[in-house]
């Protein structure tokens, strides 16, 4: 394993229950299909409304008052690196490892460093709705040893391993999440669905890079700049960094993400566009993702 990473806060305060040391897996592809779109690139790494999935977890954890979570990034660690920062934002010590494995293998060779509060994994393959403090708590309740998160029939990719002198704990319980919200990020759909419902507050929890500017009453970036007569509906619209949109450009359910440039008298609905892309002057695109000069029309 490669250590690339190590970020220590004096933060010592913990969850309810006391915090478990939690081990983030950002290792695994998403859906054929979004691979076809963004390349070999794990689902951890995904921006949804500017921040990474990994980002969207640390998020919570950090919320939580978390001290120790480790992040298993496989091939992919750098990506997974310069999306989580080395500034000791999350208030914890975080550790990214070059390394993959699954649940069941990190529940056996990881056993050791859940201290007196537990293990918990975190699969950050789907984007979830915060919901670790609540299975937290029910797991609390519980007698067993080994349990796993499931909401509605599907699983939100959380599993706890509670302190026990067994080598290996082979049977699991489920703990019911009733109405956390899980998007699997099988479908490119599945991705733009996902971005437009986090802007729209469908996940418990999770927020935009962009929360609205008080001073243009939208979410934009101060390092953007929108020009006059920009249309459109601006309550699910949001702008992150270096952007540009020029005249007449019309915008309804947009994200544009860090970088981007929008000509002219362009008209985008319901649109992705990804950092580093150009939008060109009197574009019109709808349902669509755009990344790496590539408009990807949605079926």
């Amino acid at each position: 394993m490669l250590n690339l990473m190590n970020v220590t806060s004096t933060q010592n305060e913990a969850c309810e229950y006391g915090a478990p040391t939690a081990i983030v897996l950002a290792d695994k592809l998403p859906g054929q299909e979004i691979v076809e779109v963004f390349g070999e690139i794990e689902a951890a790494s995904l921006v949804v409304a500017g921040k990474s999935v990994v980002e969207h977890v640390l998020q919570e954890l950090q919320e939580l008052k978390f001290q120790q979570c480790i992040v298993l990034a496989g091939n992919n660690a750098e990506q997974v690196l310069k999306r989580v920062g080395n500034d000791g934002r999350w208030g914890m010590t975080v550790n990214v490892m070059q390394y993959a494995c699954s649940t069941e293998q990190v529940l056996r060779e990881f056993k050791s460093v859940g201290g007196e509060h537990g293990l918990l994994v975190i699969e950050a393959d789907k984007l979830r709705g915060f919901c670790v403090a609540e299975f937290l708590r029910l797991a609390h309740m519980n007698e067993h040893t080994l349990l796993q998160a499931q909401s509605a029939g599907h699983r939100p990719g959380l599993t706890l391993l509670k302190p026990s002198k067994a080598d290996f704990v082979i049977n699991s319980m489920p703990i019911e999440l009733p109405g956390v919200k899980v998007n699997l990020l099988h479908t490119a759909r599945d991705f733009h669905q996902a971005n437009f419902d986090l802007m729209a507050g469908k996940f418990h929890g999770l927020e935009p890079s962009v929360l609205v500017n008080r001073q243009v009453g939208r979410r934009q970036h101060w390092s953007s700049h929108v020009s006059r007569g920009v249309a459109g509906n601006w309550s699910d619209v949001m702008i992150e960094k270096h952007c540009q949109v020029g005249r007449e450009v019309r915008l309804n359910s947009v994200i544009l993400n860090r970088d981007v440039y929008v000509e002219d008298h362009a008209c985008l609905d319901h649109t992705i566009v990804m950092p580093n892309s150009m939008v060109s002057a009197e574009q019109v695109l709808t349902d669509s993702i755009i990344h790496a000069g590539t408009v990807f029309q949605l079926s």
